[in-house]
């Protein structure tokens, strides 16, 4: 599993999730994502959220809340901040007998 924080602070809903989006197009480490937590401070409009997620991002996949303060990596937001997750196909995982391979469903 690949996962990657990114945040913004642009007081307009629009612009703030549009400048994650660019960074997540950015960024090196991750070029997909299967999932997206979204940590959003109470002072956007909640009927605009749902609307401009699935506009700029393109996907149903995401989870969004409410935060009153979020964070990024070691950074409080008061803005947006967004975990993006990608599911390995050939991910790797270690339990108390030792590490066990596991292949993860495309269903």
């Amino acid at each position: 599993m690949v996962v990657r924080n990114f945040y913004s602070t642009n007081k307009t809903l629009k612009f703030a999730l549009e400048e994650i989006y660019k960074q997540f197009e950015e960024d090196v480490f991750i070029d997909n994502y299967d999932f997206i937590f979204f940590a959003i401070s109470t002072k956007y409009l909640p009927c605009d959220i749902n609307r401009d997620i699935q506009k700029i991002f393109k996907t149903n996949n995401y989870l969004a809340f409410n935060a009153i303060n979020s964070f990024s990596n070691n950074t409080i937001v008061d803005g947006i901040s967004a975990c993006f997750i990608y599911f390995e196909k050939n991910a790797k995982y270690k339990n108390q007998s030792g590490p066990v391979s596991s292949k993860i469903s495309q269903d």
